[in-house]
């Protein structure tokens, strides 16, 4: 687990605060955690990677990879979203 930080300087409107505050009380976090969660998840990839145990179960994804033909190294290392799709 990741444990070096950064303090910053941030300002934020009072309201905000008071928001964000209460509901870092509410999920049991510090408001510290609470805030760098929501920012974790708004940056989070769009591209979630798969999990092979997932579809290997399902016959249709097992068809369809049937039917993709292997994927050239060099588009991977160009494609950063295909890589992380792929788990590479």
């Amino acid at each position: 687990m990741e444990t070096e930080r950064i303090q910053t300087g941030l300002r934020f409107k009072p309201a905000l605060i008071a928001k964000l505050k209460s509901k870092a009380k509410r999920n049991n976090k510090s408001f510290n955690r609470f805030v760098e969660d929501v920012l974790e998840k708004e940056v989070a990839d769009e591209f979630p990677r798969l999990n092979r145990e997932e579809f290997l179960k399902d016959n249709k994804f097992l068809a369809l990879g049937k039917t993709i033909r292997e994927i050239p190294q060099e588009l991977i290392d160009e494609n950063p979203k295909l890589a992380h799709i792929l788990g590479v």
